[in-house]
Parts: structure tokens; C-alpha cells; sequence
């Protein structure tokens, strides 16, 4: 259970309790059961309650949102996973829903139908900012220079480009420099496609060649909004040799830990 590493300070409602709150945090597989990918899930807790957003999960109510299972070909798959989840959802009585994984969000806010409005935490980070509901201290260290690499579910399948930038620039003092291939002409990472689950036969895996971009960009940190992308990003930091020369982190990981203390 990821949740109980939070401090009290930092309150999950866990909806399958039969608590109830205004907005839910979907989760997902990946970032609910990855030792790694669960800090994801911690840091984007962390700002909901900086923001002052009612919000809970629906624990172990919650399956898996489907998007792979369906882009592996198992539709009557998916519709099961919908199916339990969109009745779940309704049940809970939320508003609004908040998913820090792009192929969550990817699945919740185009593959299913008649749900609550649906949003990146990287929107929401956004909003919370602009509001003043959420302040940002000075960047920790401001020798490093940052780029962001843009998540497949995010940019190219629903247009996601200028929150991720806005709530990184948000920092004060933060650098910033984008990738010759960004935006609508970003590269991969390797982890889409369902390339996560097998290995393909290729001369140079697509990670390393992202972590080289981000290199040839000036960049020693990369951020990114997606678990996935971040599983394959550390990875290929490693393959490629480059340990304690780039680092990888997630944008709620890097905005939690800029969040002024006391909010």
C-alpha cells in the first residue's frame, strides 16, 4: 500500500471505505504496484492536498484502466476493466477525476464514456499555481538544466504540450531547454506501443537515444509525466552509462519537492 508512507500530514481518502470526496486520484497498475513508480503516486497525493483538493482513491475497487489491455487486442478484456471501473466511479460520487499517468488518462477521458471530467495531474499543477493555491519555491539547485521529454499518451494522442513546460517553469529559477525532438515531432522513448512488455530487435534502444538527445540539448535532468517513460528513461540512463551525469524524475516528483512548506 503505497499510501502509508505518506505523512498525516498528506490524507488519502480511501473511497472503497466508503469515504467520499469531490475528486478521485486514479492510479493505475503501474504506478500502484512499481516500488518505484508508487513515489509517483505519493508526490501527486502530496500536491492534491497542497491545493487544498478534496480528493480519495478507490484502493483495491480500482482495475487496471485498460488502455494497454486494449492495444493488446483483448476488447472483451477492456470492456470488463471499463465496465467495473466506470460503475465504480459513478458509485463514488466524484466530480472530477485526476491521473498522473497518461495512458490512464489516455483510456479514462477518450475510451470511456459518461465519466466525470477527467485531467493530467500536470493541468491541475497548472491551475493550483496560477490560483495561488499552490506556491513553488526557488529551484533546489540552479546548476542543473532541465529538459522534458514529451510522453506519447500525453502529446501526440491528446495535445498535451504547454501544462507540462508551465508547471516545470513554474519554479523559480528552474532551467529549461527543449530537445531538437519535442512536441509533435518528439521521440518515443521506447515504452509505448507495448514495447514495455517484450523486447524488440534493435541496433540502438530507443531510450539511449533519447537520453543522448537530451545530452546533445545541454540538459543533465529529464522530466517527464509518465510512469511508463520513466521506467524506460532510467533504465536506458544506465545502459548508456550514464549514471551521475543525467538523472530522470517525474514532473509531480520534481514540483512536490518545490512545494513552499507550510502550505
Amino acid at each position: 500500500d503505497w499510501t502509508k508512507e505518506l505523512s498525516g500530514e498528506c490524507r488519502v481518502k480511501m473511497l472503497e471505505k466508503g469515504e467520499t470526496s469531490g475528486t478521485l486520484y486514479f492510479v493505475d497498475s503501474i504506478t500502484s504496484y512499481d516500488d518505484r513508480m508508487q513515489n509517483i503516486g505519493r508526490a501527486a497525493s502530496k500536491i492534491l492536498s497542497a491545493a487544498g483538493i478534496d480528493f480519495g482513491i478507490l484502493g483495491s475497487l480500482e482495475k487496471d484502466s485498460g488502455n494497454e489491455v486494449r492495444r493488446f487486442g483483448e476488447e472483451m478484456l477492456f470492456q470488463e476493466l471499463k465496465s467495473i471501473n466506470t460503475e465504480e466511479i459513478l458509485n463514488s460520487g466524484v466530480k472530477s477525476i485526476v491521473t498522473s499517468d497518461p495512458h490512464a488518462f489516455n483510456a479514462l477521458k477518450n475510451d470511456y464514456k459518461g465519466l466525470p471530467p477527467v485531467e493530467h495531474i500536470s493541468q491541475t499543477i497548472v491551475k493550483s499555481v496560477k490560483s495561488g493555491k499552490i506556491r513553488l519555491k526557488n529551484v533546489e539547485d540552479g546548476s542543473k538544466i532541465y529538459t522534458y521529454h514529451d510522453p506519447c499518451y500525453l502529446g501526440r494522442h491528446n495535445d498535451l504540450y504547454d501544462d507540462p513546460r508551465a508547471a516545470i517553469d513554474a519554479i523559480p529559477g528552474i532551467k529549461r531547454v527543449d530537445m531538437e525532438k519535442c512536441r509533435d515531432r518528439s521521440f518515443c522513448c521506447g515504452g509505448g506501443g507495448l514495447m514495455l512488455f517484450y523486447e524488440p530487435e534493435e541496433e540502438q534502444r530507443m531510450g539511449v537515444l533519447r537520453v543522448e538527445m537530451a545530452k546533445k540539448a545541454g540538459a543533465n535532468v529529464i522530466v517527464t509525466a509518465c510512469p511508463f517513460c520513466l521506467v524506460n528513461i532510467e533504465d536506458a540512463i544506465k545502459v548508456s552509462g550514464m549514471e551521475g551525469k543525467m538523472e530522470a524524475l517525474d514532473l509531480a516528483e520534481l514540483v512536490e519537492k518545490h512545494i513552499e512548506t507550510g502550505q
